[in-house]
């Protein structure tokens, strides 16, 4: 059989030659980079910025600072019912050393009930202003109602509810974390008290046994013989 030549490979000059026109494959088109997304940032405009600005500075400080306004009037008349005004002075004064004993103590449970809670009670210098603002308009409440004869259990339950009201009010809180935050300040102001009262009485106690002692063994020279009240010569 004659051998087979090897199938010869087209010349492109033959193609041309034979009327036809070679087309080049286009290349392969690369793949499109994905396109990185803008991060959209809201730029709040200067207006919004300054009326924030204004409303947290406005229930942070202002509102607070009104109430304590008109808790120290109605402290300061009722102060001046209750001990008069040669008292008035002393009565203020105790007040003021226990607004510097009940505040950090208020302020410690809150700290510690709202870390267990998980309720937030705002910044640190806003919540001293707010718990002196309505420790005062309670204190003033109650010695109004003393000044105006007013029974006790009527005072006590109007102070009860305003501070309520202004405790919900002032920390934007609802019901129950009202309810749950006093309920800590009132427990831990008693255990507080009771502590205090504990140290008072101990201490008390050491006083007189102290002035005890010091009757019983009086020093030489001056120990009274009762001999000498009966000797005719004296």
């Amino acid at each position: 059989m004659p051998e087979r030549k090897p199938a010869r490979r087209p010349d492109p000059d033959d193609a041309d030659d034979a009327g036809f026109d070679l087309v080049e494959e286009p290349p392969a088109p690369k793949p499109a980079k994905p396109k990185r997304r803008k991060k959209l940032r809201r730029r709040i405009p200067a207006a919004e910025d300054d009326s924030h600005e204004v409303a947290l500075r406005h229930y942070e400080w202002v509102t607070p600072s009104i109430v304590l306004g008109v808790g120290a009037i109605l402290t300061l008349v009722g102060a001046f019912g209750v001990a008069g005004k040669a008292a008035v002075l002393h009565t203020l004064g105790v007040l003021v050393v226990g607004l510097l004993v009940s505040v950090p103590l208020t302020i410690a449970a809150l700290m510690v009930g709202g870390a267990l809670l998980g309720i937030e009670y705002g910044r640190f210098g806003p919540a001293v202003l707010k718990i002196a603002a309505i420790t005062l308009v309670s204190t003033g409440v109650l010695w109004v109602g003393d000044r105006v004869k007013v029974p006790e259990m009527l005072s006590v339950a109007v102070s009860c509810v305003i501070t309520f009201g202004l405790f919900m009010m002032m920390f934007d809180l609802d019901t129950w974390e009202t309810n749950m935050s006093l309920g800590m300040v009132n427990a831990l102001t008693f255990v507080a008290h009771l502590v205090i009262a504990m140290f008072l009485v101990v201490g008390e106690a050491k006083s007189d046994r102290k002035r005890d002692r010091g009757g019983d063994h009086a020093p030489a020279g001056m120990h009274h013989d009762p001999d000498d009240d009966h000797d005719p010569d004296r």
